[in-house]
């Protein structure tokens, strides 16, 4: 069970969806599906090089009441950031109350 404490942030998950430019191309984008209350645990991060240049990722562990529309296609906003959802979405205790996702910032 949740408490309504530890829901002290509000978070939007984002669908896919396909836009066209004036020559007809594709391009995708990010629209807003849904805002939640959440909790959010930062769980680091890393730098790394790659291809002559310096990355760095940013983890989040997100908290929300069960959702089953929640799936990995869509991408967490959280205070003006967004995350790719990673795989596999956790059902705490399989109990449908509570899901944990984790989140890599994307850059």
């Amino acid at each position: 069970m949740i408490r309504a404490g530890e829901l002290d942030q509000r978070v939007t998950f984002r669908r896919k969806t396909i836009a066209y430019d004036s020559y007809g191309e594709q391009i995708p984008t990010w629209a807003d599906a849904f805002t939640v209350p959440a909790g959010v645990n930062t769980t680091g991060g890393k730098e790394f090089y790659a291809a002559q240049k310096k990355n760095a990722e940013t983890e989040c562990l997100f908290k929300i009441r069960y959702m089953k529309k929640v799936n990995v296609l869509m991408r967490v906003k959280w205070c003006g950031r967004e995350f790719e959802i990673l795989p596999p979405i956790n059902d705490v205790n399989a109990k449908h109350t509570t899901l944990l996702i984790s989140g890599k910032e994307v850059v």
